[in-house]
């Protein structure tokens, strides 16, 4: 009869409550009772009242076990003997509170949820749920925030370096060049400022000063109106007054390339033509200004090749000794068409001889071998 099915309602043991119908023949309790048998109910030996202040002030369900020394099942049975629901709003406690704080802080400085886990004791994602329950999301902190400082830190160093090499090149911000030429200018580009570089390279070169920023270079462009015709041969190209002095506001004119060779060649004298090749210190055209060898690498005893004009003097050993014989020819040469230039100017005189003669010619030629 260990199975049958009793069906006349009969009285708990325990409790004294009803019993359920149909009930098992043994089952002289109800089902909280039996379930409870042989163990001491939580409601006897923890009741809920001991820390029903806790529990409702938010306090965490591991905090509560450890501080009565109990397990966190036996709490969970207590509420549930006492019809509490284990659901409860954010933690209320100051303590609570302030560490919910703290916490957000923390994440929304840039800090990872393990890093706050370890500091406040607990796990990561104990520290999300406290988090999350105050409307704060993966999108608000933590890595979010470390990659968008990561983000504003590389566009800030990428606009001082925009702006570093516009200040170098073009002598003004990169928020000047967008101002006058459209936003979101591309420097190495645009037709204007690649005109502007090449002309201040060309100066450079010619051993002229150039004193013009891009913005007072291009006003000048701009004030004259043949923007669009500039270029050489027909086109119109920026000059110097009088073709003396540096590239510099108020020296310089927008004009035709042929007015612009009229300038440099019929006004300006020929002693001030003369006086600015002499002190152009890049000019290739005078001799000596070269460095004079070559290494050929092919030669192992003399790889020092000596070349003035087309002509080939030799091979040497040092460096030393290329330069020097380089300087001795130049400084030959020179006083050959000095005394060539001489000659053309004080004709020989009558019955002069054939080694005479042959140094003879005009004067705008050795001019322009020296």
């Amino acid at each position: 009869m260990a199975y049958l099915n009793i069906t006349e309602p009969g009285i708990c043991a325990d409790c004294r409550g009803p019993l359920p119908v149909p009930r098992h023949g043994r089952r002289m309790r109800c089902f909280e009772c039996a379930r409870n048998a042989g163990r001491p109910l939580a409601r006897e030996k923890f009741s809920f009242e001991k820390f029903a202040d806790d529990w409702n002030a938010g306090m965490p369900t591991e905090e509560i076990a450890t501080k009565y020394g109990v397990c966190t099942a036996t709490i969970y049975k207590a509420t549930k003997a006492a019809g509490t629901s284990r659901k409860r709003g954010p933690m209320q406690s100051p303590d609570a509170e302030s560490r919910a704080r703290q916490m957000i802080d923390a994440y929304t400085a840039g800090l990872s949820l393990e890093k706050i886990g370890e500091i406040h004791g607990v796990t990561r994602e104990r520290v999300r749920q406290i988090i999350s329950k105050r409307g704060v999301t993966r999108f608000d902190g933590g890595p979010s925030i470390r990659a968008e400082a990561k983000k504003a830190t590389r566009a800030f160093r990428i606009a001082a370096n925009r702006d570093e090499r516009s200040m170098r090149v073009y002598g003004c911000l990169y928020a000047g060049l967008e101002a006058l030429l459209g936003k979101g200018v591309q420097p190495t580009s645009n037709k204007a400022t690649k005109a502007y570089v090449h002309q201040k390279r060309n100066s450079a070169k010619r051993g002229i000063k150039f004193s013009l920023t891009f913005p007072q270079w291009w006003a000048v462009w701009q004030k004259s109106g043949k923007w669009e015709q500039r270029g050489r041969g027909q086109g119109y190209v920026m000059a110097r007054t009088g073709d003396v002095g540096s590239y510099s506001v108020g020296n310089v004119y927008i004009c035709t390339q042929s007015q612009n060779s009229k300038d440099s060649f019929i006004k300006t004298p020929a002693s001030v033509r003369a006086l600015k090749a002499k002190l152009n210190p890049n000019s290739k055209t005078r001799l000596g200004n070269g460095r004079g060898w070559t290494y050929q690498a092919r030669c192992k005893a003399r790889p020092y090749q000596v070349m003035v004009g087309k002509d080939r003097i030799g091979n040497f050993a040092t460096e030393q000794e290329a330069r020097s014989a380089y300087v001795e020819e130049c400084n030959r040469r020179q006083l050959e068409l000095k005394s060539r230039l001489r000659n053309t100017t004080n004709p020989a005189p009558l019955g002069a001889t054939s080694e005479n003669k042959k140094f003879t010619g005009t004067t705008e030629a050795v001019a322009h071998e020296l």
